[in-house]
């Protein structure tokens, strides 16, 4: 197996850095891009630095939407991207919450931000 090229890397939240943060974002008629977000993206990819974002989805382990349902979002938000010329190598997620309603996601997770779990 071959290792991945050694780079640079620009990690990104999603919400309120790529999207205007409405709270519980997962709809794509509720997506609505952050001004010069997806040029940013582009520049990194064009310096040839990963872009990855690690994004909080508590809305999950709330029972406001599925992870398919925001899993349908980032593949819509990939296209979109590669439609502006731009690219994400990777989404992290952390769908886990101490106060979700969701049995299975209810608890403290190390990769819940501001913890690094999502970034080691």
């Amino acid at each position: 197996m071959t290792k991945p090229e050694a780079r640079p890397a620009l990690f990104l939240d999603r919400d309120g850095v790529i999207n205007i943060d409405r709270s519980y974002i997962y709809r794509v008629e509720d997506f609505e891009w952050v001004d010069g977000a997806a040029d940013v993206i582009r520049r990194f990819n064009e310096m040839g630095w990963w872009v990855f974002v690690v994004t909080n989805q508590s809305g999950i382990a709330r029972g406001y939407y599925t992870e398919e349902q925001m899993q349908t979002l980032h593949d819509w938000l990939e296209v979109e991207l590669e439609k502006r010329g731009a690219k994400i190598d990777r989404i992290y997620h952390c769908p886990f919450h101490e106060e979700g309603t969701i049995e299975r996601y209810r608890k403290d997770s190390y990769d819940r931000k501001p913890k690094p779990g999502m970034l080691i």
